[in-house]
């Protein structure tokens, strides 16, 4: 499973909808998610936290904020 996880800040941000279109393709849909991180830059800059909650959030399921 591919998760992408985008800051709302990131630069890259305005590809969101693309990607999200293409996810929601039957092909993709179970292989492919797109996950915003509200505040959240390119870097996560001041964000340390919310990035190393990412690990437990993927690995455990738990909710990083």
């Amino acid at each position: 499973r591919i998760r992408f996880f985008y800051g709302e800040k990131d630069p890259s941000f305005s590809y969101v909808p693309f990607l999200r279109n293409v996810c929601q393709k039957e092909t993709c849909a179970a292989k492919a998610t797109v996950e915003i991180v509200s505040g959240a830059d390119h870097n996560f800059t001041g964000m340390v936290d919310q990035f190393i909650a990412l690990g437990s959030y993927l690995m455990q399921g738990d909710d990083p904020e």
